[in-house]
């Protein structure tokens, strides 16, 4: 399942991802989330691979920790720019910094 989310391009950011975790949340049948509750345009974008899911399976955790890595691979993607990482993830930049203080994200001194 991890390897979809991360092939995925996601061009409504993480409010696209908050979405579509709540919802094959609520549609899973088991205690676990996997590929088939994902809706199909994401489940076609997983490479075709005989390898397992690696570090980027998500079925373990909690959406609040999907989304700290999110921010967190943003703002290295942005040079911590928190501005571009705001733009880039669909916030505000006040609704970024209120996640990276709940989320113990500090910027990196310059």
């Amino acid at each position: 399942m991890g390897d979809a989310l991360l092939a995925y391009d996601w061009p409504g950011n993480v409010r696209e991802l908050e979405h579509v975790l709540e919802r094959a949340a609520v549609l899973c049948e088991g205690d676990r989330i996997g590929i088939a509750d994902l809706p199909a345009y994401i489940q076609q974008a997983a490479p075709v691979s005989g390898e397992a899911v690696g570090q980027g399976d998500f079925a373990d955790k909690p959406l609040q920790s999907v989304e700290k890595e999110w921010i967190l691979e943003t703002l290295r993607k942005q040079a911590w720019n928190r501005t571009k990482t705001a733009e880039a993830l669909g916030f505000t930049r006040r609704t970024l910094f209120n996640k990276m203080k709940k989320y113990g994200i500090k910027p990196i001194p310059k």
